[in-house]
């Protein structure tokens, strides 16, 4: 799971990085939204050599936000500080 997990965030990543280049005009919310569909909607990573189903990948980057490594939203760390307290 480890280079599954490192391909998705270097996906990320590069997502995140066109999303903000291509669309400033966008807010960052909308931005956040685009580059979780974008992420979705990429071709599928295979695991250990096997073609994983799509809801395994999206559930896969969805644990990795929830343990705080992507977020969609630009900011998410300081906007998930600032809910925290």
């Amino acid at each position: 799971m480890n280079e599954y997990d490192s391909a998705l965030l270097r996906r990320h990543q590069n997502l995140k990085t066109e999303v903000g280049l291509v669309n400033k005009s966008l807010s960052e919310k909308e931005q956040g939204r685009l580059l979780y569909s974008r992420c979705c909607q990429s071709s599928s990573i295979a695991l250990e050599a096997r073609v994983v189903p799509e809801h395994f990948m999206s559930g896969s980057l969805n644990a990795l936000s929830d343990r705080r490594e992507i977020g969609w939203h630009p900011d998410f760390d300081k906007l998930l500080d600032d809910e925290a307290t």
